[in-house]
């Protein structure tokens, strides 16, 4: 299920793609044997920093990405039951491969009576239009924050 929302998560394959590239010139400037000349240290040194600028941000946005697709599969796979009604359906400014993907934004009924929003993974058109504004859609809530819940969008959970 985690696989599921992680494929079409842009900004956490665009993080590993960016620690690969760090983890690449990192492992070219240490597996090349430098000779102690003080101009070849800087080389060394700015080749380190170039490094640290790919494997620093790719890990941030890897590992935020990854953990908000473990919060929503645990508010999936363990969450309480809610009904949840779709408000509408907005585009999500991002493209794959030149199509305009979308998001369901919803609502459901927070603890206090209060009406949440939130807002699916970026979906193509026609998984997007599976829903209409004003339909239910089966939501759970995180077992562990009530305040954060989760639309079954791809009918994990019978």
């Amino acid at each position: 299920m985690l696989f599921r929302y992680l494929r079409a998560n842009f900004l956490f394959w665009f993080g590993w793609i960016f620690m690969a590239v760090g983890l690449g010139v990192l492992a070219i400037t240490l597996s090349v044997d430098w000779q102690p000349v003080s101009s070849e240290r800087w080389l060394t040194l700015g080749m380190v920093l170039l490094a640290l600028c790919f494997l620093v941000p790719g890990g941030i946005f890897a590992g935020r990405q990854l953990h908000r697709a473990r919060r929503a599969v645990t508010a999936i796979s363990r969450g309480r039951y809610v009904v949840g009604r779709v408000e509408e359906i907005v585009p999500s400014n991002e493209r794959l491969n030149g199509r305009l993907l979308y998001r369901v934004e919803w609502s459901w009924p927070g603890p206090d009576g209060k009406r949440r929003r939130a807002q699916s993974p970026s979906l193509s058109a026609v998984d997007a239009t599976h829903w209409k504004t004003g339909d239910e859609i089966a939501a759970y809530i995180h077992p562990s924050d009530p305040e954060f819940a989760e639309a079954d969008i791809y009918g994990m959970r019978p």
